[in-house]
């Protein structure tokens, strides 16, 4: 026993086989060698020393107890829950093992039997710092974080120092959307374990989340600099750097994650879209596939039983396209519908309900449907395949080249409801009509802090709304009510808005009237997108890194829609100088 605690576990091997050589039948030795064994990473030479040692003595409570540790650790996880049970009929107040029961159901996906166990065992023994930690993963993966948080503060309470504690804390304060309180557990658990690689990766992604690149990159560097083969860090870092614009090292660290796990789709995804930004469009195309085996997209990529289009010709066959992933992504990506035409194919098309009559409007001689589309109308007979909007850019514009040149949109608005808005808005006066959207709604506070940056205060558009002779129009489809009134009351400028024109659902009445409007300033959203591709004039101020991703020549012209013109700035410089350039180009425009 003495050589075991000293760490001499070859030596303690040997005076325990002796001492069983002279007592067969001495229960404890048997249980202690098994220990020596499972130390020494023998683990089914430790379990077979358990068994002999319960043969022995049946209500050996501790035995049956570190026996279920070792088939947990072999992954036999019933078998070790079996063991649990066991000692526990023997000895029902063990705190010890009602938490390593409580594991072991947790691993088997047994949660609220889990969460039953480690409530006993806080009954034995309430300042089992351990079991307040393990409660609160469990609390956590059954989406009850503020009990979680809970949990995790009562074992911080017993045990200041306990680093684990401290790091799931952050996970789940994470998961609120606490960013800031999250980057402080993490960094509490790192000031008490500064190797903590899974801390410093984590507390990466939490300064991300903040708009902190530069501090979330340092983390990502630590976190390999421990585990140089820690595939996600590698991720992380290389969409980190893209983010602030450093293409070159983003798409190393991202094809060093696909060096270390080929079938890593977020890295594959990652480096797609790096690789759009530098007009690598063959290869980016490629890259972007991998986007159907993450597991958020797995359901849309298994909606159509049909072949998926390999790009074979389609003449006189029927092909099924359907629309993916946000609103604006549909709008851009259907500027290749008229490619898909022109190949002789029937066309049929599923989107947004909201895009249905605009559409079938714009692409003559295809059928529109709704999202979602029916297993029934899906069925293997009524198409010869399918295609995803986003995937017909590998067979469409693989090059900047194959880009349709010059100005022109492919959507087209209802002539009657544009005429419609064109006197509506006549009635106000002759002057030149602006459309303007200057922030979105943000559902996930998670991503509040990086989105901000994205979007213009009405104070940061003072440049653009101090523009006299112009008859500015409310484009934003949420209530923004209170910045109207802050523009009226800053800088006089009227932002009209109509009570009777849904913005964010009638999208057919919306498209009528961004077309009679001689302008759109609009920061990166759908309804710039929107604009473009209805041919209007846009001037859209965005991260440089959205911009790159949709003008790949440089110009900072969409190459997907001529009409809209990318003003940008990089992730921590203001916005002033880029609207100030917008108010500058206005006024020269209306030659103000």
């Amino acid at each position: 026993l003495q050589l075991h605690q000293a760490g001499q576990l070859q030596e303690a091997e040997t005076v325990y086989r002796q001492i069983l050589d002279i007592k067969p039948d001495f229960a404890e030795a048997h249980s202690n060698l098994g220990t020596v064994l499972q130390e020494l990473g023998r683990m089914d030479e430790a379990v077979a020393t358990y068994h002999k040692a319960i043969t022995i003595k049946p209500d050996y409570a501790e035995t049956h107890n570190i026996l279920g540790n070792a088939l947990q650790d072999l992954g036999k996880l019933d078998e070790a829950v079996s063991s649990y049970h066991k000692a526990l009929a023997i000895k029902p107040d063990y705190a010890e093992v009602h938490n390593n029961l409580g594991i072991a159901l947790k691993d088997l996906g047994r949660l609220d039997e889990a969460v039953a166990s480690y409530h006993k065992a806080l009954a034995i023994k309430s300042g089992f710092a351990e079991v307040h930690n393990n409660l609160g993963n469990v609390l956590k993966d059954l989406g009850r974080l503020d009990e979680a948080v809970a949990s995790y503060n009562k074992a911080l309470a017993i045990k200041p120092d306990y680093a684990e504690a401290h790091y799931n804390l952050g996970i789940a304060l994470k998961d609120l959307g606490r960013m800031e309180d999250a980057v402080a557990s993490y960094r509490k658990a790192l000031a008490i374990n500064p190797d903590y690689a899974k801390a410093h990766y984590n507390l990466g992604k939490a300064l991300n989340k903040t708009g902190q690149q530069e501090e979330a990159i340092k983390s990502y560097r630590r976190a390999i600099a421990l585990n140089p083969d820690y595939v996600d860090a590698h991720n992380n870092l290389g969409g980190a750097l893209q983010e602030l614009d450093r293409l070159e090292e983003g798409e190393a660290a991202c094809r060093r994650a696909i060096e270390l796990k080929p079938d890593h789709a977020q890295a594959h995804s990652n480096l797609a879209l790096i690789l759009l930004r530098k007009g690598h469009l063959k290869e980016a195309w490629d890259e972007y596939e991998w986007r159907w085996r993450m597991p958020e997209n797995a359901p849309s990529a298994r909606a159509y039983p049909q072949l998926r289009w390999d790009g074979s010709p389609v003449e006189g066959k029927s092909i099924l396209l359907w629309g993916e992933q946000g609103i604006g992504d549909e709008i851009r990506y259907a500027g290749m519908i008229p490619d898909v035409l022109e190949t002789g194919a029937s066309v049929s098309i599923v989107c947004d309900e909201r895009l249905v009559d605009l559409f079938a409007r714009s692409f003559d001689g295809a059928r529109v449907f709704a999202a979602p589309f029916t297993e029934k109308d899906a069925g293997v007979d009524a198409f010869d395949c399918q295609c995803p909007f986003g995937s017909l850019g590998q067979f469409f514009r693989p090059s900047l080249d194959s880009f349709p040149s010059g100005e022109g949109g492919y959507l087209r608005a209802d002539l009657d409801r544009l005429e419609f808005w064109k006197t509506r808005l006549m009635e106000k006066s002759d002057r030149p009509k602006v459309g303007l959207s200057w922030s979105g709604t943000i559902s996930d506070p998670r991503r509040r802090p990086l989105r901000d940056r994205e979007h213009a205060t009405i104070e940061e558009m003072a440049p653009v709304l101090s523009i006299g002779g112009l008859d500015f129009v409310n484009l934003q489809s949420h209530d923004c009510s209170a910045d109207i009134e802050q523009a009226k009351s800053l800088y006089g400028a009227d932002i009209h808005t109509w009570d009777d024109l849904d913005l964010r659902n009638d999208l057919d009445g919306l498209a009528a009237l961004t077309v009679a409007l001689d302008l759109v300033i609009s920061f990166a959203t759908f309804g710039a997108e929107f604009a473009g591709a209805l041919s209007v004039p846009t001037y859209c101020f965005s991260l440089r890194a959205w911009a790159e991703a949709c003008s790949y020549d440089g110009t900072g012209n969409s190459v997907w829609q001529p009409d809209i013109r990318y003003l940008t700035k990089t992730l921590d410089e203001p916005w002033r100088d880029v609207l100030e350039e917008i108010a500058r180009i206005t006024r020269k425009k209306f030659s103000l």
